[in-house]
């Protein structure tokens, strides 16, 4: 799949505490994707950005929250390991409660907390300038004690299967 605009998952918009995982590459300048969006106007917002292409290039972690169709609190931060061009990533994005935890290839690139947004599924989109394509997402949700545990859900979507919320 290649995001043009958001595109969020309409099943997963209920969920409140999950694991997505998927696997991407960054095909022009960034890849995005979003989570807790309950809707195309409310989301929170994370980028893998180039920022310096060449030999060496160097890339960032950028985060921010839409609500009611604003974009707020834009973060940038130095992604803390290379990156390099026509290569695959995986993702791993926790979200629990107020506490979100960005993981790239296995290693911790971000952590951050935010109330203001209780629910809501995953997506992903671009931005102008932008171009990237996800091969795969796989979307747990996480509920509290054993039994919980034992009834978890767990989606396994090809990327066709992510369309807009209504």
């Amino acid at each position: 799949m290649r995001p043009n605009g958001l595109k969020i998952w309409k099943p997963s918009v209920r969920l409140a505490d999950y694991r997505m995982e998927f696997e991407g590459q960054i095909d022009k300048n960034a890849m995005s994707w979003a989570f807790r969006a309950p809707d195309l106007r409310n989301y929170y917002a994370t980028k893998i950005v180039v920022r310096k292409s060449g030999a060496l290039p160097t890339a960032e972690i950028v985060r921010y929250a839409v609500l009611n169709g604003f974009e707020s609190d834009r973060q940038r931060l130095p992604l803390p390991m290379s990156i390099r061009p026509d290569t695959l990533y995986h993702v791993q994005m926790s979200v629990r409660g107020n506490q979100f935890t960005t993981r790239v290839n296995g290693q911790i690139v971000d952590t951050w907390a935010d109330s203001r947004l209780r629910r809501g599924g995953i997506g992903f989109f671009t931005d102008k300038g932008e171009s990237s394509s996800i091969h795969w997402v796989d979307v747990h949700e996480d509920r509290q004690g054993i039994f919980g545990r034992l009834f978890a859900m767990g989606f396994f979507v090809s990327p066709v299967g992510l369309y807009l919320v209504d």
